[in-house]
């Protein structure tokens, strides 16, 4: 990892582990280093995704999804746990499958009071960046300027109204059903629906129904839907604890046994020894040394490793023995490669689900 992006890395780190005195304060660099995490590596992030999906998604949809998977990752990179390429990834991956499952029509998730705060803002940077530019002006540059002239507004929050507005206003449907009186459906809320309407996650769907037939208590329960993001936000060990006037040791120990449970019961009869995997099965794929390596570096515990410690490459060769930090890199970018082959959707949800099936 070169300097500069470590030194971005922290700056962002330190902002998001800061309380909100020191937030209010520095929340102007944190953007910038963003910003500037961003642009540094993008050049050399997106060539992969450029020759891998180039036959699926045309070339300017598929820049601003690379653009705003890096730009979602900028948001909690650490660079002590891995580099920004390889924490992007993700992102970008994650960014790239909901286009392609949506058919090609990112859903639209702006209300109709968003559409008429955002619609101004980027006209005037249209407007502004075309005397300047003299040229066609695309998402990342309108994104650039209303940052420059709001810095308080969230990156991603930004990309994501930009984004969305500008392919909706070029929708052919829009002019001809949009009225700011309301006398028309809102398009915006028809476009949304399709994502509304899709079928949960499967997965999704399994760990929902363990969650609520009383393998866990109430405060268990809890914790792990905070934890994993499922149906609410996620939330930081520490933040769980404050909400729930414990210390950030205990709610570890509460998740950590509550996933025990949740492994059991997705695997009646398992044993801990009895973790090979099986050759003709989808779920699971990866080896026994892929599977120690990701469950270090996603933070799911291992033997006395409790969950929430997120490890590092050096940290991970260290407790797998080796030498170097390349084999474990090397063994959890081949079980992101097998996961991705599947189809995979590497959301903390599905990390939990797919590694308390192993």
């Amino acid at each position: 990892m070169d300097e500069e992006t470590y030194r971005l890395g922290r700056i962002i780190q330190d902002y998001n582990n800061g309380n909100s005195d020191y937030k209010s304060r520095h929340k102007k660099g944190f953007l910038k280093a963003k910003n500037q995490l961003v642009e540094l590596r993008i050049d050399e992030i997106a060539p992969y995704y450029k020759k891998r999906y180039k036959r699926k998604i045309d070339k300017d949809t598929l820049k601003q999804l690379i653009y705003q998977g890096a730009v979602i990752a900028s948001e909690d990179f650490n660079p002590d746990i891995a580099d920004f390429q390889t924490h992007a990834d993700y992102k970008i991956k994650k960014e790239i499958s909901t286009y392609l499952q949506d058919g090609g029509e990112r859903s639209i998730h702006l209300t109709d009071n968003g559409y008429t705060i955002w619609l101004p803002l980027i006209r005037e940077a249209e407007r502004v960046l075309s005397q300047k530019l003299a040229k066609k002006i695309n998402d990342e540059e309108i994104v650039d300027y209303i940052l420059q002239k709001n810095p308080e507004r969230k990156v991603r929050a930004v990309y994501e109204a930009v984004t969305d507005v500008r392919r909706l206003v070029s929708h052919p449907r829009f002019h001809a059903t949009y009225s700011p009186d309301n006398s028309c459906p809102n398009p915006l809320e028809l476009l949304a629906q399709k994502e509304e309407l899709k079928e949960k996650n499967s997965r999704l769907k399994k760990l929902n129904k363990i969650l609520n037939n009383g393998v866990l208590d109430a405060r268990e329960k809890k914790i792990i839907r905070e934890r994993y993001g499922i149906d609410t936000e996620e939330l930081t060990l520490k933040e769980i604890g404050e909400q729930s006037g414990i210390t950030k040791e205990r709610v570890r120990q509460i998740e950590a046994k509550a996933v025990e449970k949740i492994r059991n019961k997705m695997n009646p009869g398992r044993k801990e020894e009895d973790n090979k995997p099986s050759g003709d099965s989808k779920e699971i794929v990866l080896t026994d040394k892929e599977k120690i390596a990701a469950r270090l570096y996603f933070g799911l515990g291992y033997n006395n490793i409790p969950p929430g410690n997120f490890k590092n490459y050096r940290e991970i060769a260290e407790i797998m023995g080796h030498k170097s930090t390349s084999t474990p890199e090397t063994l959890i970018k081949k079980a992101l490669l097998k996961l991705d082959n599947i189809g995979v959707d590497l959301e903390q949800t599905d990390k939990l689900i797919l590694l308390c099936q192993n």
